[in-house]
């Protein structure tokens, strides 16, 4: 997605556990709470995860899922 403003979060409930997630093509940070300019991940169980991406900058993001 194209996060249009500068500092945002965004939260999504998603069937897959991302691997990883880029803005404008720079891996994010993997954390254990919802800090600035990082995601988190929680298990919802059957395969449903709650990400929560917080944006320090806007840009093309992409949540990867595994190969």
């Amino acid at each position: 997605y194209t996060a249009t403003q500068k500092k945002g979060t965004e939260f999504f409930r998603l069937s897959f556990k991302p691997s990883f997630i880029t803005i404008n093509g720079a891996r994010m940070a993997l954390l254990s709470n919802a800090a600035a300019g990082g995601y988190t991940v929680k298990d919802l169980g059957n395969g449903d995860y709650a990400v929560i991406v917080t944006r320090n900058r806007a840009g093309n993001v992409i949540i990867a899922g595994a190969l």
